[in-house]
């Protein structure tokens, strides 16, 4: 398509053709017939028309010519745009699955999808295997911002729960005028645009992907939906090999624990035993040993047992595969077997089979280790010669009852940093939803309760 420059040339060129093709004729053929004036009469009439007819031609093609030209530079930015988001995209690709740290790749997740869909603000909820928010991290507000907003949103209520419910991603203009809107909490930043992707692995739903913009910048469009979709997936790839990495970390620690915890009791506490009952032999078996040698080494064998005792309790918080991965009941029976041989008490042990149930893998597991660390305190200070543990379920909630008649202790009393066992138990306990009660005093002996609630989702998983 000609442009306006070459519009104007033409013309010209035309009418320099055409005065000069006249100018000829007249020479050869019109000199005494035609007059000068009347062939430069004709030529610049000619002129003038050929003229008008380009400037008319040209004045019509000007406003398509720019539509066109409009259109185009549209084109090529678009074109751009597209490019630069895949660019980003393989860039997230790499980064992504090059890196295995669970809290590294969560951020660069929400990072490199700002920058993919150039969004002034992101965040990344990641869901555990009951569909509770495990992780929640930011992009773009200043750690300032993330401190007044307190705790994360559970992301079960308002615009963010609807991705998660309907498994589809949500693109909004305007977030205060769509109907599941809440409104922000005090210190929030203003967000006016919304892009909510789910992110799906194998079928499940494992996080949830949010972009925002403010109300001066521009809306999502398409094109960000399907770019967003398809970072939704790698992230998700991303998120399952964090996962799987950090289980196999953890499987790694666990078999060097159970490695040393084998060796321990297979040499050091041998041989400390063997040690033991060669001098009381010598304390037994020789009389004419001095009382005050006689006393030394009775001693010695007395510390040697606590040395033998204590071992036997770090061996059995070095061994978790006791209970690693097994049902509630099988995994109490092993600890209290453990106990029993530990410690030389009797132990009385009372659940319904269907007591764990309603509960995740990793509620069981948690509620198995605040069982070892019940069972690690009894060792440890209780002095007990009785322990029973109780289970029930009544009104949807789980009760978990360890009862011992030791010594006893008072609750209230400050505990030194070598002595906090309670406090892990309890951090343990909130972790999955549930809290816990410790009744006890001096000469009277402990019980402690597990209380978990049964929820919704801890039935789903």
């Amino acid at each position: 398509m000609m442009n306006k420059r070459g519009f104007i040339w033409a013309g010209f060129l035309l009418t320099t053709l055409f005065a000069g093709l006249l100018e000829l004729l007249r020479y050869l053929y019109f000199e005494e017939a035609m007059p000068a004036a009347v062939t430069h009469g004709i030529s610049g009439g000619s002129v003038g028309a050929i003229l008008v007819f380009t400037l008319g031609t040209l004045g019509r093609t000007k406003p398509q010519s720019l539509q066109q030209t409009q259109e185009l530079i549209d084109l090529h930015a678009g074109t751009e745009r597209r490019n630069t988001q895949f660019t980003a995209l393989s860039n997230a690709a790499f980064a992504m699955t090059s890196e295995l740290s669970s809290e590294a790749v969560f951020q660069q997740v929400i990072d490199l999808a700002r920058e993919v869909a150039s969004a002034r603000y992101s965040a990344l909820a990641v869901l555990d295997e009951n569909g509770q928010v495990e992780a929640f991290l930011t992009s773009g507000i200043t750690t300032e911002e993330r401190a007044r907003l307190g705790q994360p949103p559970t992301m079960k209520q308002g615009l963010l729960a609807v991705p998660l419910q309907t498994g589809h991603l949500l693109r909004v203009p305007s977030i205060g005028e769509h109907p599941r809107s809440v409104g922000f909490p005090e210190g929030h930043p203003p967000m006016e645009r919304f892009l909510g992707v789910p992110v799906v692995s194998k079928g499940k739903t494992v996080g949830q992907l949010y972009l925002t913009n403010e109300a001066s910048e521009p809306e999502f469009s398409s094109e960000d939906e399907e770019i967003m979709t398809l970072f939704a997936r790698q992230a998700a790839v991303a998120i399952e090999n964090a996962r799987l990495y950090r289980q196999v970390q953890t499987l790694a620690i666990l078999e060097e624990r159970e490695r040393i915890a084998r060796d321990l009791h297979d040499s050091v506490i041998q041989s400390l035993y063997a040690l033991g009952l060669r001098l009381e032999n010598v304390v037994q078996t020789t009389h004419d040993i001095p009382k005050q040698v006689a006393d030394q080494l009775s001693y010695s064998v007395d510390k040697l047992d606590e040395v033998i005792r204590d071992l036997r309790n770090n061996i059995l918080g070095l061994n978790p595969q006791v209970y690693y991965g097994k049902r509630l009941n099988q995994g109490l029976e092993d600890l209290l077997t453990e106990l029993q041989l530990n410690a030389f008490v009797n132990v009385n042990l009372s659940l319904p089979e269907d007591l764990d149930e309603p509960l995740s893998s990793s509620h069981r597991l948690e509620l198995l280790q605040v069982m070892r660390e019940a069972m690690t305190n009894i060792l440890k200070h209780a002095q007990a010669r009785k322990v029973t543990v109780k289970g029930t379920r009544d009104d949807g909630l789980i009760k978990l009852t360890v009862t011992d008649d030791g010594k006893g202790f008072d609750p209230q009393q400050e505990r030194s940093l070598e002595r906090q066992g309670l406090r892990n138990m309890d951090i343990r306990v909130q972790r999955v939803g549930g809290w816990l009660e410790v009744d006890s005093a001096l000469g009277t002996g402990t019980t402690i309760s597990v209380n978990i609630p049964i929820t919704e989702a801890d039935a789903k998983g």
